[in-house]
């Protein structure tokens, strides 16, 4: 069952059509609520044209209670919601910090709380068999790891490996968490947090064979590479990595004259102690 209510956007007059379900969370009626899930066993997968379902509109507002209400009356905590042109698809972070935030087409419930930043609706999503794995049916296959990489969020992510995420799994394109930290410069912490895992693998391979130092600061125009680039390479990745396009690691970084440099005394170094570099990169020995 459904309602339609008038609302007044800050710029425009809209229509908004809830359910009463939505309608009773939004309002914050906890009576109301168990009246529709105890004694009318309301269908909590309901949705409208810009709602998604219910248990992510607790989600979005950060109301731990009606989750819990919501999850013992049957809302499936790995259902797979689309909030393609809904109210959450833009949902703000709680508790933001300015690290970055990358909007999906659809969610579960764990990857949506973990993307907002919901630290204890992830803790009980996940203590009622949320799966902190990664899946390939949503757009660009993304983890709970991965979106929490992603934003730099080291305390979601601690969670996440404490009970078992893969801190390696790639998504559908094998794009992999320590990649997806890589790609800001901002991200040292999520960074640094993967690079002290005793199994990771820093020279994982995407689909089209690109490793992390093809990533490194990709999204951003500043050229700083001992935020990210450095971390990489002290960390050992490999520098003789040739993407299925025919690039290697340091063709990233043309237009970025710092992390260029980098790279470059990085490779001389190798040289000079006896490593293995590719012939391309045996031009560097003649740099200084």
């Amino acid at each position: 069952m459904s309602v339609k209510i008038f609302c007044i956007s800050s710029s425009e007059k809209n229509f908004f059509e809830y359910t009463i379900l939505h309608l009773a969370l939004y309002e914050d009626d906890d009576e109301f609520i168990d009246v529709l899930l105890l004694e009318n066993n309301a269908d909590t997968k309901l949705e409208t044209e810009h709602l998604a379902a219910v248990i992510l509109s607790a989600i979005r507002l950060n109301r731990l209670k009606y989750v819990k209400k919501l999850v013992t009356a049957g809302a499936d905590v790995n259902q797979i919601i689309c909030v393609d042109d809904t109210h959450e698809k833009k949902s703000s972070r709680h508790n933001d910090e300015g690290d970055p935030h990358i909007y999906h087409i659809d969610y579960t419930p764990l990857e949506f709380a973990v993307n907002l930043n919901a630290y204890k609706i992830t803790e009980f999503l996940i203590s009622q068999g949320a799966d902190v794995h990664g899946r390939y049916d949503n757009d660009g296959g993304d983890s709970p790891m991965g979106i929490a990489a992603t934003s730099n969020n080291v305390e979601m992510m601690k969670l996440l490996i404490k009970h078992g995420a893969g801190i390696n799994a790639g998504d559908e394109y094998g794009i992999t968490p320590l990649m997806k930290a890589a790609i800001e410069s901002n991200n040292s912490a999520s960074r640094r947090l993967l690079l002290s895992q005793p199994f990771i693998e820093i020279n994982s391979l995407t689909e089209d064979m690109r490793s992390c130092l093809h990533f490194s600061t990709i999204w951003t125009d500043i050229d700083v590479p001992e935020s990210s680039l450095q971390d990489l390479l002290d960390a050992g990745c490999d520098v003789n990595v040739v993407s299925k396009h025919g690039r290697l690691p340091i063709d990233s970084y043309e237009d970025k004259e710092m992390c260029f440099e980098i790279m470059k005394k990085h490779i001389v170094e190798l040289i000079a102690a006896g490593f293995y570099v590719c012939d391309r990169k045996k031009l560097f020995q003649k740099v200084n």
